[in-house]
């Protein structure tokens, strides 16, 4: 990472540091988590890295449903699939039954109802607005 960063290799940084997110999300490690996904996120909307962000907020909706903000969860997780469908860029397979499980288990906890109205509220959602959401919540939590 440091190497990266004194190359100034920041499409590379990026990608590491979502990378390095998704690691200490598993790890429980939410702390270290919201602060890659962060840096990374922040990368991305400079390098206008579509791809890179999309990432970046999934990431940021596991952490909001694993701290029982599933609501936020859901709302990044649809607008993070609206860009990907805009852009014709398919999830994963490598992380396709993670983000079923996720959204699934949002799903339980808010109930059917709540669930389509959070997700029909992230359909009208930007992605610009759906990264000021990630960022404000990793502000909270910083």
């Amino acid at each position: 990472v440091q190497l990266m960063r004194e190359a100034g290799n920041k499409e590379n940084l990026a990608e590491t540091l979502a990378v390095m997110g998704k690691v200490a999300y598993a790890r429980k490690d939410f702390t270290n988590a919201r602060a890659y996904l962060r840096e990374s996120l922040e990368l991305g909307k400079e390098l206008d890295d579509k791809p890179g962000i999309i990432t970046a907020l999934e990431g940021f909706a596991s952490l909001a449903l694993a701290e029982e903000h599933s609501e936020k969860a859901v709302w990044l997780w649809g607008s993070a699939a609206k860009a990907r469908e805009g852009m014709n860029i398919l999830l994963p397979l490598s992380i396709k039954e993670r983000y079923e499980r996720g959204v699934t288990e949002a799903r339980a906890k808010l109930g059917e109802a709540a669930f389509k109205t959070a997700w029909t509220k992230c359909g009208m959602m930007g992605l610009e607005q759906a990264i000021t959401l990630a960022l404000e919540e990793a502000s909270k939590n910083s």
